[in-house]
């Protein structure tokens, strides 16, 4: 149920918070409007102690990075992230999708018919494959994939939102609780292992069991620690009993996809997304795909810090009939032909990157390059792409402003870095005006003392308005002391007096 934010609720220079729709562990998500370019937004906000931490932060920013990347019609899209300036709390913006969650759904209609499970879930696969390779030097494990953080669209497509703890590991001084949902977490994720795209295999296996049966296989008796405790310790010792234990009607085939999923060795489940992907549209549990299609996606992050699931940590894992029928000694890497001609290529790119820094393309005579040209236009495209994201004058050091200074240092005359300056200073006087205009002289005020401190020498306009907002600002001070001084003073109450002092 979304519900108004309140007055302690953060305050974001653009974005507007118009309701809260979900909160959890590792922020609140909020409904909210971009105050200049009017569009909706899901805006996920992270605790402030984030910001506190210089390590923790780079890991944001990189995984943000990666987040941005994500360009696929069943995830949910990353369109800025930041961290305000005023109460130093991190921050997503994301694609707000029209729809209900896929619990929500669950929770009101139960068992899902056979062809809404196979749809869900191969849309699911396919949207975690993107999520697991798009960025092969940096991939992704979303680790909390739940119905909860599913949405269903009136036209029918499964959306995954929710990575706010993709990066959880970046919270350890926040939190010390498990990290996910024990429900749904694979048995190496609540024994705090490595994690790769498997993981995530495993999770969504379980979301396939619950819209097949309306029920997870192990679920906790209440919310206490030990309740929690014993759950992980089913996680990771106990099979799941089959789905057609619960709904008769399943296909066989789709009940051997789940069961596959929830495997406890991540050896023997898929070893992608992509093929569980490809069971769900074949309805064959074991599809036959080219090798390099089934080679397992590299762990995204390290061991996750357990908290509670450390109680279970050393325990031995059951072995499952699948990894009973496994050789003793797999093929070594170096023997599949496919590696060895990606190692090969691998190697031929370096020798030749190494030749070109050494002597230059084979162009015939062509001009040396300028490192100082090159440095001169990275600089500036990283502040145009800076002031595209309103990374005006904050946060120090990947600023517009930062980037334009940095070029003018080394070319004072540079012309598009100082257009671009006049243009941030034109920006920051659009929103004092906004704001003026709307009676808030001291945000006004605000604004245009971050124009003037960009460009004090060329706006000479903008300095009578900072002089006129000044001049607001003091008035309405006044105007409430004397509102203030002219209110009848309160009597005191003895009795209540006492009750302070504790008599």
């Amino acid at each position: 149920m979304a519900s108004r934010p309140t007055r302690q609720t953060t305050r974001f220079d653009r974005y507007e918070l118009l309701d809260k729709v979900g909160e959890g562990g590792y922020g609140t998500v909020y409904r909210a409007r971009h105050r200049y370019l009017e569009k909706i937004f899901a805006l996920k906000v992270l605790p402030p102690a984030l910001r506190a931490d210089e390590e923790a932060m780079a890991r944001f920013e990189r995984e943000v990075k990666a987040l941005r990347r994500l360009d696929h019609p069943n995830v949910v899209a990353v369109h800025d992230a930041g961290v305000e300036e005023r109460s130093g709390a991190p921050y997503i913006a994301m694609t707000f999708v029209e729809g209900e969650t896929l619990h929500h759904y669950l929770e009101r209609s139960g068992a899902l018919p056979i062809d809404d499970v196979v749809r869900i879930g191969r849309q699911m696969a396919e949207a975690l494959h993107h999520v697991h390779t798009r960025d092969p030097e940096e991939p992704l494990v979303h680790r909390d994939v739940k119905p909860s953080n599913i949405i269903l669209t009136p036209d029918g497509r499964a959306v995954l939102t929710d990575f706010g703890i993709a990066f959880s590991e970046v919270l350890p001084r926040i939190s010390r609780e498990v990290i996910g949902t024990p429900e749904f977490m694979s048995p190496e994720q609540a024994d705090g292992r490595p994690l790769d795209g498997r993981s995530d295999v495993y999770s969504l296996g379980i979301v396939l069991y619950e819209c097949l049966t309306g029920r997870v296989p192990f679920e906790a008796a209440d919310t206490s620690p030990a309740a929690t405790a014993r759950l992980l310790g089913r996680v990771l010792d106990e099979a799941p009993e089959p789905a057609d234990t619960h709904r008769r009607d399943a296909p066989p085939w789709l009940v051997a996809v789940v069961q596959r999923c929830l495997e406890k060795d991540p050896a023997d489940r898929y070893p992608t997304a992509a093929v569980l992907a490809e069971a769900l549209r074949t309805g064959d549990p074991d599809p036959a795909l080219d090798a390099g299609a089934t080679d397992v996606v590299p762990a995204a992050v390290p061991p996750a810090r357990a908290g509670t699931a450390s109680a279970a940590a050393g325990r031995p894992t059951r072995r499952s009939p699948r990894a009973a029928q496994r050789p003793a000694e797999a093929t070594p890497p170096s023997a599949s032909p496919q590696r060895r001609w990606r190692v090969a290529a691998v190697s031929a790119v370096v020798v030749l990157l190494a030749a070109v820094a050494a002597f230059g393309w084979p162009d015939g005579g062509g001009e040396e390059a300028d490192p100082e040209a090159e440095r001169t236009a990275a600089l500036f495209q990283q502040a145009s792409a800076a002031f595209e994201d309103d990374r005006l004058t904050t946060p120090r050091g990947s600023s517009s402003y930062d980037f334009i200074q940095q070029i003018l240092a080394v070319d004072p005359d540079h012309e598009d870095a100082r257009d671009l300056r006049e243009r941030i200073v034109a920006r920051y006087e659009a929103w004092g005006d906004e704001e003026r205009d709307a009676g808030d002289y001291a945000e006004a005020l605000r604004y245009y003392d971050r124009a003037l401190a960009v460009a004090p020498d060329t706006t000479a306009a903008l300095a009578e308005k900072r002089g006129a907002m000044t001049a607001a600002v003091a008035e309405q001070q006044r105007d409430a002391s004397a509102e203030k001084a002219r209110r009848p003073p309160r009597r005191a109450n003895p009795k209540k007096a006492r009750e302070r002092l504790g008599w």
